[in-house]
């Protein structure tokens, strides 16, 4: 499978890492590797164009300069900056095209806005872009977000996770509590999944997010 070559990936990673850093510790530059190498795992597997995938990868969650935090740009500045870099480090064309059609569908908010991915390697982002938001990841990046926006409350499971109950999302910030947030989001990631291999990944780090608030749950009643 055509990869990377290393001096594009070395200029990319580069790039991206310092691009990163204001961003909030759900978003920084682990996030980014994270979702590069369930791109690599997913993307070997279905036999995607892992030279587009993994580059995309990179770039998915790319904010343009002089950003605050996550709330502050969207997957279309990603797309638009992803591909003036590419550009700028002589990519081919053809492959730029290619590299924002797999980024402009990656992340939940385009989801929710009717936006699909069309192509294999598009599938294999966004599959990998949202497993990154579940199991013992999605845990540790929701309490994360939550506490350096400001939220002030861990929140209730109230209903069963077993049988979730779909909360509504807040589109210009976080979630009241993160216990809410596996209500909007997490709880449902798995039912999104576009290739094999990332729906047998789902299912185990769902049900991983399904024991922790079980046990989240028996904390609060008293259990010991």
């Amino acid at each position: 499978m055509e990869r990377l070559k290393p001096e594009e990936e070395k200029a990319i990673r580069r790039f991206v890492r310092l691009r990163m850093k204001p961003l909030d510790p759900a978003h920084g530059f682990d996030h980014v590797e994270c979702v590069v190498r369930l791109t690599l795992k997913i993307g070997r597997a279905e036999g995607a164009n892992l030279r587009i995938a993994v580059a995309a990868a990179y770039l998915h969650d790319l904010p343009p300069e002089n950003v605050r935090g996550k709330f502050d740009y969207s997957t279309e500045d990603s797309a638009r900056e992803a591909e003036a870099f590419l550009a700028k480090i002589g990519f081919p064309r053809g492959e730029v095209g290619r590299v924002v059609e797999a980024i402009l569908p990656a992340s939940y908010s385009m989801h929710l806005r009717g936006v699909h991915p069309k192509t294999l390697e598009a599938k294999v982002v966004r599959d990998a872009d949202f497993l990154d938001a579940m199991g013992a990841r999605g845990i540790a990046r929701v309490f994360a977000t939550s506490a350096y926006y400001g939220v002030r409350r861990l929140g209730r499971v109230r209903w069963n996770p077993e049988r979730p109950v779909k909360l509504p999302p807040s589109l210009k910030g976080p979630d009241p509590t993160p216990i809410h947030h596996f209500y909007s989001k997490l709880l449902w990631l798995k039912d999104l999944m576009q290739t094999e291999t990332g729906r047998k990944i789902a299912e185990q780090r769902h049900q991983y997010m399904v024991e922790f608030l079980k046990r989240f749950n028996a904390e609060m009643r008293g259990a010991t």
